[in-house]
């Protein structure tokens, strides 16, 4: 799908091409993008934290929509293309892009920032063993009220997990994804308060929706 400057950039029309902004992934995909932006409402003003924008277009989308963006990116070659993708759209002083190592705690940039929102897709299956970690330092970016929306790759059961290993395109990334269970979700709750949690069957997704617990600094 190509979107152009001259298209309708208000809400609804930059939802009506939600698909552009997902980048990747069919219709469950932007079915529940969808639905997690029309569930943070207004967000002029807010400030968003893209942990892994890949080429900027769900960086460029909040922006659309109102938000200051930092995304944090660890692949150099992404970030070329989503630089990018920002000049396409004139949103250099709305959008920023950091590489980091894979380790919030080590990105200086963020050191004194705090974020209303804190937007994954499909990146949390990818730090496996060091999930518990890796939502303390997500924490630690939240403001006090701030809120998270996670779109992460659910297990889906023995089928999808033999379809995976079948799949060309998932079969060489097959191993190092730790795909969303209940366990998972328990860990996401045990730190941050899920709002609401929405799946797909096919493929299997989870959106989870969550906000800092107000205890929790």
């Amino acid at each position: 799908m190509k979107v152009e400057k001259s298209r309708d950039l208000t809400t609804s029309g930059v939802l009506l091409n939600i698909g552009y902004f997902t980048e990747w992934g069919g219709r469950s995909w932007r079915k529940l993008c969808r639905h997690a932006l029309l569930a943070l409402g207004d967000l002029h003003g807010k400030t968003v934290l893209e942990i892994g924008p890949r080429f900027g277009k769900m960086s460029c989308c909040f922006a659309l929509l109102g938000a200051k963006v930092i995304g944090v990116e660890t692949d150099a070659a992404a970030l070329k293309k989503a630089e990018k993708e920002i000049k396409k759209w004139g949103l250099e002083a709305n959008v920023s892009l950091l590489y980091y190592d894979g380790d919030l705690d080590h990105c200086v940039a963020l050191k004194q920032l705090e974020f209303d929102f804190v937007f994954t897709k499909s990146v949390l299956v990818l730090v496996g063993d060091s999930l518990p970690d890796y939502l303390q330092k997500i924490n630690r970016r939240l403001k006090y009220n701030g809120r998270c929306i996670f779109i992460e790759n659910r297990h889906g059961g023995p089928f999808f997990s033999s379809l995976r290993k079948l799949w060309p395109r998932t079969r060489n990334s097959y191993q190092r994804v730790t795909y969303f269970r209940p366990k998972h979700l328990a860990m996401i709750n045990e730190l941050f308060s899920i709002v609401e949690i929405k799946k797909s069957m096919f493929p299997p997704i989870y959106l989870i929706l969550a906000k800092k617990k107000l205890h929790l600094r």
